[in-house]
């Protein structure tokens, strides 16, 4: 896939930077140098590299680990993952290099791009359904566990795809310590569903669903969701979803009825009653649809 050796060179020169400019040290772990690195020609795909530092007592084991990991993940094939290339370990440091996603991240605030649209909401929905889809019906069953805005990428053609697989393991509990995030390390916990909170891992693919249903809740707010309190609780035990989310003020926005049913079975408490990513990206096309043409209409 090319020479890596100018992407570890811009990682190290962009570290020293934030070194410099920064009065606080850099903290130990994973840092990203987003430097572009054609494959193949000049109109090639472009990647940017990810480094994490690890003591030489773990370095060996962690690395037949990742090997082990990104041969899964470099199996999953669709335009809405965002794409591995290739990784190794190199004085204690593992780099990963990867597809740059040149829009970044789904971001929401004053100076976002991104906007509490619900169409736009619903493009983010049906690609990252697509992106766990492919994944939970891979031979190797992987659930990504980690669902958030700040694990979606957009691409420069405006597609969004699912990134950072770091916490991703099998839904299968056969596999599950053999691959990738073993025994389901915990991810950001205001996107988690309240069976992982509870230790319950029997049905990962559903609790993904649940992660991508908050994060959806969270574009439509444009505000980050409780980390605990009564909203937090209330959105885990099926409150919120009873009150039609009234206590979050979605009422407030222009959401409409058909989003918040798709809210609704995506949010629910029992993992059995959410659909499946297969189902929510039918259900996303068929929402988009009317909302186009209702656009349409009153134009």
């Amino acid at each position: 896939y090319g020479d890596h050796r100018d992407l570890h060179k811009e990682y190290r020169r962009q570290r020293q930077m934030c070194i410099r400019d920064s009065s606080q040290p850099l903290p130990a772990g994973r840092f990203i140098a987003a430097a572009c690195c054609p494959f193949g020609h000049k109109s090639g795909p472009s990647s940017c590299l990810e480094a994490s530092s690890f003591s030489a007592a773990v370095s060996s084991s962690f690395e037949a680990f990742m090997r082990r990991s990104m041969a899964a993940l470099s199996s999953l094939n669709s335009p809405n993952i965002v794409r591995y290339y290739t990784s190794w370990m190199e004085y204690d440091h593992l780099y990963i290099q990867m597809e740059l996603c040149e829009r970044g991240a789904v971001k929401f605030g004053p100076n976002a791009k991104f906007t509490k649209n619900e169409g736009e909401v619903l493009l983010v929905v049906r690609d990252v359904a697509s992106a766990l889809s492919v994944a939970h019906d891979s031979e190797e069953r992987i659930a990504h566990m980690d669902v958030k805005p700040d694990n979606i990428f957009e691409s420069e053609k405006k597609i969004y795809k699912l990134g950072d697989w770091g916490r991703a393991t099998s839904t299968c509990s056969e596999k599950r310590r053999k691959l990738i995030g073993g025994a389901s390390e915990d991810g950001d916990q205001r996107y988690l569903a309240n069976e992982v909170l509870n230790d319950d891992f029997s049905n990962l693919a559903k609790s993904d669903v649940w992660s991508l249903g908050a994060t959806a809740l969270e574009l439509l707010l444009g505000e980050a969701l409780p980390m605990n309190g009564d909203k937090y609780r209330a959105l885990r035990d099926g409150r919120s979803v009873n009150e039609n989310f009234e206590d979050f003020g979605l009422s407030e926005f222009s959401c409409s009825e058909e989003m918040k049913a798709l809210l609704k079975l995506m949010l629910a408490k029992d993992p059995e009653s959410r659909p499946t990513a297969k189902e929510i990206m039918v259900e996303c096309e068929k929402l988009l649809c009317l909302t186009s043409t209702l656009d349409s209409a009153m134009l």
